[in-house]
Formats: structure tokens, sequence, C-alpha cells
């Protein structure tokens, strides 16, 4: 397990990089352009963040599928957080709560070695399950290696990009992008307020930002918002909603 030493080194690494960085959307978006412009609008001024987990050693292996399983291991059981100047927040998220709290629809994030050969020591990728056991230390992600990644807040960490990394490394950071945007479903008010994503009125787009007060991605904007765009998007009856994608 890494020493406070090495987290407070880390710390000052991903201070530097991500206030020096200019906010942007993360690259692996799948909504259509008029969705995006309006998230862009609804997030114009959020707080951003980025996350960092930390492992004294692990595995990058190929699958069958083109995917890889990243497995981090001795993991230091949270997750730190930095928001961009001015706000300058800063904290621990413990690693179970990170987890349920954060949505892992592949996320950009770079995996940079500590004590690797300089030509095989950091890797750009997406992100997605995440499965972690507290008594062994061990977290493990499905990962796939991103080549053509344009992004302002990974540009220090794109430009020292590799093709691959060792099958097995020591000392790691795990660098993760902000929380991404998500959808809110819409539900019909009165005395059913029942509603999944299979029982809903319709769903509208979300931003999604960091929480550190609760630990989690949650709507940027107000509950009523959201009760307002359903109203607008799917009819006065869809008007209000219980499920979001946020942390999911």
């Amino acid at each position: 397990m890494m020493d406070m030493l090495r987290c407070k080194m880390y710390i000052a690494l991903v201070m530097l990089l991500f206030f020096a960085a200019s906010i942007n959307v993360s690259a692996q978006n799948y909504e259509n352009a008029s969705e995006n412009e309006t998230l862009e609008n609804e997030t114009a001024g959020k707080v951003s963040f980025m996350f960092v987990q930390e492992a004294a050693k692990g595995t990058f292996v190929k699958n069958a599928d083109g995917n890889y399983t990243l497995t981090l291991k001795n993991v230091v059981p949270y997750t730190m957080y930095f928001s961009d100047q001015p706000d300058r927040i800063a904290g621990f998220a413990p690693m179970e709560r990170f987890i349920a709290g954060y949505n892992w629809r592949y996320p950009n994030a770079a995996l940079s070695l500590v004590d690797a050969d300089e030509n095989m020591d950091t890797v750009i990728l997406a992100i997605s399950s995440p499965r972690y056991d507290n008594q062994t230390g061990t977290l493990i992600y499905t990962a796939k290696i991103l080549e053509d990644l344009v992004d302002d807040r990974f540009s220090y960490l794109i430009s020292r990009a590799d093709a691959g990394i060792p099958e097995r490394f020591g000392r790691a950071a795990l660098f993760i992008d902000d929380c991404l945007n998500g959808h809110i479903y819409c539900c019909k008010g009165g005395a059913d307020k029942e509603c999944t994503i299979v029982s809903h009125c319709g769903k509208v787009g979300c931003g999604c930002c960091w929480e550190s007060s609760t630990l989690a991605c949650e709507p940027c904007r107000s509950f009523s918002y959201y009760e307002k765009k359903c109203m607008e998007e799917h009819g006065k009856t869809c008007n209000s909603w219980y499920f979001t994608t946020c942390a999911v």
C-alpha cells in the first residue's frame, strides 16, 4: 500500500495538470448534437472534477473480444477528487461510495505507471463495470484503449500516451474524467409515482455534476427545473421524475 507521502505527491501532480487544463466535455459522448448543445448550456459554469485511484500493482490483460481487464491490487481504499479553479475543491470518497455514486458509461481515464519504462508507462482508456473487493483491496475494470482521444483535460497525459503497457505492472495511478451527462426519466404525477427506465412517459437530457456533500454524480439543476423540462418535451401530464442515470 502506498504511503501518505506518495498520495500527496499524486495530489500535487493532479492539481497541477487539472487546474492548467480547460474545461471540456468527455469525448465518450453518444448523444445527438442538439441535445449536446442543450446540455452544454445547462452545465455552463459547473464545477468540473477529476478523480484519482492508486494501487501498488496490477495487471492489464487483453480479452477475446479485444477489450481488456484492468485489475488494480492493493488499492488505496478511497478515491481522491479535485475541482478546477477557482473553486479548488479537494477531498476523498471511500471506494465503495465512489463506485456507487459515479456513472460508469465508459468515462475517459488515463492509467499512469510509476516505475515502468517511459515508452510503456501511460495508456488512455474508456473504462466500465467496476468491481471492488474491500477485503482483498482489488479493483477490476473492463477497459478499452483509446487511440484518437482529443481532450484538453487529458492533454498532458495524452501527449505521453503509449500504444500499450506491460501485462503486469507495479505502482500505478488511474485518472478518471468528470461525471458524464445522462438522462432524467419523466413520470406521470398523481397516486402512481413508480418510475423506471421501463415504466416512464419520456426522458430528457440531463447534465450531471459531482456533489462532494453526497459523494455522487447528481443532476446539475433543481428538481423543479427537470419537472418543467419533462412537461415541455412530453406534455403536461408527464410532470415529474424519480429516476436519473447520473449515478448509474
